[in-house]
């Protein structure tokens, strides 16, 4: 993903978050999750206005930080998305709200064995039949009352670009499971940049 699309996205959201006084979760699809990277109430703290400015200033800038270092320098690395959106599901499970924005930098192109989605052969079966295999695995994720929103769904990595078609079934697959994952959960899944043909 660009950089340049993400600290624009990323922008919205703490500007809207900081709005709402929200919480915010921060975490990787790459690695263990323990503990968060970033865990902490968007609001901004303090007894006058400058001191309110600082504080929201040092939490936007280590959320940005935060995300930039989770995204920078992981090409090739191997994701297992399901078990970053279960330890998603864990991380918010007891949160009060009815519904939870969840907004998701990756590609999504899952590279554990159960669902290999770097094996052509995953990917021609189409999306229907790997959403029949993740069920049957036991991959589907508890995710009510989310809002998700993935950016960069579909787009390449290097060593493993993607067709169109490929790209499109990806897209697909998950915007099929987001909508049986859990009552009340919605998605929107868009590409950053056309895949390579």
């Amino acid at each position: 993903m660009a950089d340049g699309t993400r600290t624009k996205a990323m922008g919205i959201i703490l500007a809207a978050g900081f709005t709402d006084h929200a919480r915010l979760l921060l975490d990787g699809m790459t690695r263990d999750t323990q503990p968060l990277p970033i865990n902490m109430r968007l609001d901004a703290t303090g007894n006058n206005k400058l001191l309110r400015d600082q504080n929201r200033t040092c939490k936007m800038n280590a959320a940005t930080a935060a995300l930039n270092k989770l995204m920078g320098g992981h090409g090739g690395t191997q994701r297992n998305v399901f078990r970053a959106l279960d330890a998603l599901a864990s991380h918010v499970s007891g949160l009060t709200t009815p519904t939870i924005d969840v907004l998701l930098f990756s590609n999504m192109e899952n590279t554990d064995a159960a669902l290999n989605m770097t094996d052509a052969t995953v990917l021609s079966s189409g999306a229907t039949a790997m959403l029949s295999t993740a069920t049957a695995a036991g991959l589907i994720p508890n995710c009510k009352g989310w809002q998700i929103y993935v950016i960069g769904a579909g787009t390449n990595d290097p060593g493993t670009p993607l067709t169109d078609a490929q790209a499109n079934t990806i897209r697909d697959f998950w915007s099929r499971l987001f909508a049986q994952c859990g009552p009340g959960s919605s998605s929107r899944t868009t590409p950053t940049s056309s895949p390579s043909q």
